[in-house]
């Protein structure tokens, strides 16, 4: 277990917060203690407890019992040698993950005395998504009981989600040209199926302990799991391909000249539309946003497909080597979009946030003594 996880209730080991709204009175753009509504918030947390503001403890707590996630994998494969030089590898592979205290995340938990009886109906969202010839939508949503929560200490629970695992089934077929006869080359073919499951309805939660659908956290049995990408600036890639193609090969021409190419493919990844919450539909969970589309993966983005070339020529002196490269990536400029803007609600809904970069040529000398 990592110290994020067995320091959570440790009150050194994160910052409380407390979020409240606020008007600018005198307009300076800079919140001023009269100008914050107390009577507002909008969340806490980090072991925050409003109703005791000045404690010294955190109200989040550790499950003595809490128990740290095991993964089992299992991997068989078949390797042949087709011809001289031409072996043929097939692989298959299961892995599945239990005592999960979160879900893709790891850190998603529960409020301290909050159960999933405890969360009520709230407004809801319905309407149609304005993809494939529209798509109809009427996903409900819970609101938090706030006494419980009081009750808790706004606190939130480490432990293990019950009944919570995640599974993958995995197939990769590839072809390896050992180099011989001037020239090399791999082509490899995947099939992956990473899911999620939940076996207990009490395990069926996302962030905050809410039962309420995300794009992070879906809660469909047997759905797709994708998680979210983080540190790439793009915080709404969801990574999840069913197929994943690649070939390469090497060429060694006339003069010492040697060319290459890399051709690369995969299915889309999901574009799961959401909508922002607000305070009727999720009470004080309202900073969530909901997932609207039935599945994470019902929409995908177009497949993606790449083609990057190399001409490299080396030169020997004395005492020095002397490589020249030239590189063309993207050589059929295809401009797959990555990224659209996924709130059915915003009034630049599906618009471009960003696509695969286009043609770079690079030119580089590398020089060894």
């Amino acid at each position: 277990l990592n110290t994020g996880t067995v320091g959570v209730e440790n009150p050194s080991s994160g910052v409380g917060f407390a979020t409240y709204r606020w008007a600018d009175l005198n307009g300076d753009h800079f919140a001023q203690a009269n100008e914050v509504n107390l009577n507002e918030r909008i969340t806490a947390g980090g072991g925050f407890n409003p109703a005791n503001p000045t404690a010294v403890t955190s109200a989040n707590v550790l499950d003595p019992d809490l128990k740290a996630p095991i993964t089992s994998s299992l991997v068989a494969g078949v390797d042949r040698e087709l011809m001289p030089n031409l072996p043929l590898t097939t692989n298959y592979s299961y892995t599945r993950t239990t005592d999960l205290f979160g879900n893709f995340s790891g850190t998603i938990t529960p409020r301290v005395g909050v159960g999933i009886d405890d969360y009520a109906p709230g407004s809801g969202f319905s309407g149609t998504i304005p993809l494939e010839g529209g798509v109809p939508y009427n996903v409900a949503t819970f609101i938090p009981n706030a006494a419980a929560i009081a009750a808790g200490g706004n606190g939130f629970l480490t432990t293990n989600i019950p009944g919570y695992y995640t599974d993958y089934h995995g197939i990769e077929v590839g072809l390896n040209k050992r180099l011989s006869n001037r020239w090399m080359g791999r082509v490899g073919v995947a099939w992956n199926n990473a899911r999620e499951h939940f076996d207990d309805r009490a395990g069926m939660i996302d962030t905050n302990g809410n039962p309420t659908p995300r794009a992070t956290e879906p809660l469909k049995n047997g759905g797709q799991f994708a998680p979210q990408s983080g540190g790439s600036g793009s915080g709404t890639i969801y990574i999840n391909a069913k197929w994943q193609f690649n070939a390469n090969a090497m060429y060694q021409a006339p003069g010492g000249i040697e060319l290459s190419a890399n051709v690369f493919g995969r299915q889309g990844y999901p574009f799961p539309i959401i909508r922002s919450g607000n305070t009727a539909a999720l009470g004080a969970d309202s900073a969530l946003s909901v997932l609207v589309s039935p599945e994470i993966d019902t929409f995908r983005y177009p497949n993606l497909w790449n083609t990057d070339l190399r001409a490299a020529k080396q030169f020997r002196f004395a005492e020095a080597n002397l490589r020249l490269i030239l590189d063309v990536f993207n050589i059929f400029n295809a401009n797959t979009a990555l990224v659209r803007v996924n709130n059915v609600g915003s009034a630049n809904f599906n618009e471009l946030a960003q696509n695969l970069s286009p043609r770079v040529a690079r030119v580089g000398v590398v020089v060894g003594f």
